[in-house]
């Protein structure tokens, strides 16, 4: 496993414990430049994992609860007049940091939605006309609560697919309970997470994750998971394929290897693919990955 990428995860399993693959896929989602969606009720270390991310990184962090009273201003900023000065001054909003968990995305304005959408996709925010660029690190952790829970709606198709991973964390296992029990008693292990990294480290890891070689083999299964969606009447968008690509070689990168392999194509299947599939069944997911043959690939490049 990338040195790196270990340090991390072991600083993130202080605070979250039995989730190791929705970790994995976090941090995958983070090196490939993307953004990512976290969907589950409250209380089930949305908001932690994302703090922890954050601290372990080195990342500027914010924090901001949508609600459906929050302003495009409270993401983006806005200008207001200083009377000492005799002039309009730019007032940054939410979104001029490295990390920023946007809390209950689904409970906001679709007004405030696309002032988001603008940042996530574009980088920069525009306020009266002038665009301001956002920092190179900026990534969005998004929450929601499920589709149904009181005061929510759907999110949607084009600020869905904006994102490049949904994970859903969901209940720890009966072990994983007791731990988090007996370690929360007396302290909080979110002081024990350290700093391993910084936001430039995060620039340089994108770059060598952009690097991971895809042979033609793997490209032919893409597609052909690709031709397998189409053939049952749904659309994955090329944003989504591209998605695909992106974290599946940032995973691989996480492993250890400069090569993808159908294994990493797999693992990133679902947390990639099924919001932009309006598919909510895991069962429904593996039986797609069922259905197409994967190449054996015996090293970088051969099949």
């Amino acid at each position: 496993m990338n040195d790196i990428a270990n340090k991390i995860l072991c600083e993130l399993k202080k605070v979250i414990a039995g989730k190791d693959d929705i970790l994995n896929i976090l941090l995958a989602a983070v090196f490939a430049g993307g953004h990512i969606l976290i969907e589950d009720l409250p209380g089930t270390g949305k908001t932690t994992m994302a703090l922890a991310l954050s601290k372990a990184m080195g990342l500027d962090f914010c924090r901001i609860q949508l609600t459906p009273d929050t302003m495009a201003g409270d993401i983006t900023g806005y200008s207001a007049f200083d009377s000492a000065a005799g002039e309009f001054r730019f007032h940054k909003g939410a979104a001029f940091t490295d990390l920023l968990l946007a809390d209950e995305l689904n409970r906001t304005s679709g007004k405030t939605q696309a002032a988001l959408l603008e940042a996530m996709e574009e980088g920069h925010c525009t306020v009266d006309g002038v665009t301001y660029e956002l920092p190179a690190a900026f990534t969005v952790i998004a929450t929601q609560n499920p589709s149904g829970t009181a005061g929510t709606w759907e999110l949607p198709v084009s600020q869905l697919d904006r994102f490049a991973v949904r994970i859903r964390p969901g209940s720890p296992d009966r072990e994983s309970l007791k731990r988090l029990l007996k370690e929360r008693q007396c302290k909080d292990p979110m002081e024990s997470v350290c700093q391993v990294c910084t936001a430039r480290d995060l620039r340089e890891i994108r770059r060598e994750c952009g690097n991971v070689f895809i042979s033609e083999p793997v490209y032919d299964y893409i597609c052909d998971l690709w031709e397998k969606i189409s053939s049952e009447g749904k659309s994955l968008s090329p944003r989504g394929v591209l998605w695909l690509c992106r974290v599946s070689k940032a995973a691989a990168y996480i492993s250890g290897r400069d090569y993808v392999v159908p294994r990493d194509i797999r693992d990133c299947f679902e947390p990639v693919c099924a919001h932009r599939l309006g598919v909510s069944s895991p069962e429904s997911i593996e039986a797609i990955l069922r259905s197409v043959t994967s190449p054996e690939i015996k090293g970088k490049g051969k099949a």
